[in-house]
């Protein structure tokens, strides 16, 4: 995937320049980047509706979009084994990606607290479990 990422961010302007007049002419879709023939790079737009649009990416973008600023657009990238969104935020004033990576990072606190505080509680059985061997 970080070689496809390397590609998207030289071509960038180009593709958001795309994905912008498409949704424009179109409404809500998605840019579609093909990396299954590694000579070329495959590009091309589907709106939402789209009877070849996957329907189960159908659903991951639509929820995505009714919970992002709508000035977020959406790529897709694949090859034969991978198939990755890819959201770009067009607000430069934005902090979506931010404020969801900060709400990331504190339910990942609280989960290695949960963690924490499960491996305390494992290690007092197990030394009550010593502790009653040692007796018998």
């Amino acid at each position: 995937m970080e070689g496809y990422l390397n590609i998207i961010n030289s071509r960038i302007n180009d593709l958001v320049q795309i994905s912008i007049q498409e949704r424009k002419n179109n409404g809500l879709g998605v840019l579609f980047m093909d990396f299954t023939d590694k000579l070329k790079l495959n590009c091309y737009f589907l709106k939402i509706d789209d009877k070849q649009f996957p329907p189960q990416l159908r659903t991951q973008i639509i929820d995505r979009y009714e919970n992002s600023p709508k000035s977020i657009i959406y790529f897709n990238v694949y090859d034969e084994n991978i198939s990755e969104i890819v959201e770009i935020d067009l607000d430069k004033n934005s902090n979506f990606h931010n404020s969801l990576t900060k709400t990331n990072d504190d339910n990942n606190e609280g989960n290695d607290n949960n963690n924490n505080n499960d491996n305390d509680e494992n290690d007092k059985n197990n030394n009550k479990n010593e502790n009653d061997n040692q007796e018998n």
